[in-house]
């Protein structure tokens, strides 16, 4: 008689079930995306051009379940003039590549979010 014996695979399957309960977890990713986020929010209004400092200060990011938005936020106003600063955004990015610069500046960030990630999902 041959016989076959596995151990552990209870515990695998527990915790396979505690990764899946994770990744399907929108807290997880908050957590995650957050920080670099705000990071990337952090590394625009460095660079952004300065003339009240409104554009500076309408950089937002806004958290979802499973993923993470940088943009103006559409209700931020000119202190000088009172306009809507999304009225001016697009010829600020294309004068001076804000986002195009964080854009490459959040995907060195990446890596260090795939560290942090890899991290959450072992502990």
């Amino acid at each position: 008689m041959i016989g076959l014996r596995i151990d552990g695979l209870d515990e695998l399957r527990n915790r396979l079930e505690g990764l899946r309960g994770k990744l399907a977890s929108g807290t997880f990713w908050t957590g995650l995306f957050s920080p670099v986020m705000e990071e990337a929010r952090r590394f625009a209004a460095s660079i952004s051009p300065v003339a009240s400092g409104s554009y500076q200060a309408a950089h937002r990011v806004v958290m979802g379940a499973n993923n993470a938005t940088l943009s103006i936020d559409p209700r931020a106003r000119n202190t000088r003039t009172g306009v809507l600063v999304t009225r001016y955004a697009a010829s600020v990015e294309e004068a001076h590549k804000v986002y195009e610069q964080t854009h490459a500046y959040a995907q060195r960030l990446a890596v260090v979010g795939g560290s942090i990630l890899k991290e959450n999902l072992i502990r």
